[in-house]
């Protein structure tokens, strides 16, 4: 994660924690995870160029390995 950042970036109205690129989060699914980033204009490669919008994404790894998933950051908070 760049240097630089605040200790919490805000999306919205929640609070994301980035105070460093290994903090455990939990999303509201429950899943737990590593937050690696947060991207406040993602636009997604995978749909078609006329139908991509922007929004802020955040990118989690599972904490045992395994695919990185993407969640709204609104969504996330930090793991008990």
């Amino acid at each position: 994660m760049p240097k630089g950042r605040p200790e919490a970036w805000e999306a919205g109205c929640a609070r994301v924690f980035t105070d460093r690129a290994s903090a455990r989060v939990e999303d509201a699914t429950g899943r737990v995870g590593i937050l690696r980033d947060v991207i406040p204009d993602y636009e997604d490669p995978a749909e078609s160029p006329g139908l991509r919008r922007k929004r802020p994404t955040a990118f989690l790894w599972p904490v045992g390995g395994g695919a990185e998933w993407l969640v709204n950051p609104e969504h996330v908070r930090r793991a008990r």
